[in-house]
């Protein structure tokens, strides 16, 4: 069955093609097929040493991997993707015959983000691969975000004059923490090697009881 038109969707748009590894021929170009009717950019692999290959040459955005392949099989490219570190977080959907139970159990264990079961029913195929491109989508803008509002972090610190005490300067980190972030209540203490916490400076109020030791 053809697979659906895609909804106009921006967060589900890929970075680089999905890779299709399966030896048998014919699964292969029927799975790119309606990937590409998707909407989505495609290439091919025949087995797990072509794979491997294909992603160390160019970025892709999905792995749709063939559990049971000659050579090396799909559960074995997983674990080298997972140990290699430009695609420790690649998405990765495993394709399982029915009976395969132990393969899925052990591709989901060894970091595989989803399976799908043949025979395939070509929209859900095409449903999986869009779920799991949505979730790689919105946990890279988390981490992107979180790394901007970081990096703004240190810059402004290190902008920030060095007062003529301790004390000075760690009220003026506090202040511009708390506008920074929105925090209620931010607290800079110090760990001298004897005498537990010290408590440099506070600004704002906590919600609860607060004490530095």
């Amino acid at each position: 069955m053809p697979a659906a038109d895609p909804p106009g969707d921006i967060t589900t748009a890929p970075t680089g093609p999905i890779l299709v590894v399966d030896d048998e021929t014919s699964i292969r170009r029927v799975f790119s097929r309606a990937l590409q009717r998707a909407g989505f950019e495609t290439i091919e692999a025949a087995d797990g040493v072509d794979a491997l290959e294909a992603v160390r040459q160019r970025e892709v955005a999905l792995v749709l991997l063939d559990s049971r392949m000659p050579r090396m099989s799909g559960l074995e490219v997983l674990r080298e993707l997972r140990a290699r570190e430009r695609t420790r977080t690649l998405p990765v959907i495993l394709v399982t015959g029915l009976s395969e139970v132990p393969d899925r159990v052990t591709g989901l264990q060894s970091g595989a983000d989803d399976y799908i079961v043949k025979p395939v029913h070509l929209d859900e195929l095409v449903a999986r691969v869009r779920t799991t491109l949505r979730g790689q989508a919105a946990w890279a803008s988390l981490l992107e975000a979180e790394l901007r509002e970081r990096a703004e972090i240190a810059s402004t610190l290190a902008g920030l004059r060095i007062e003529s005490t301790p004390e000075q300067t760690a009220a003026s980190i506090c202040a511009e923490l708390a506008r920074l972030r929105d925090f209620p209540f931010v607290a800079l203490v110090a760990f001298p090697p004897v005498g537990g916490a010290l408590p440099l400076a506070v600004h704002g109020s906590p919600a609860g009881p607060w004490r530095a030791g």
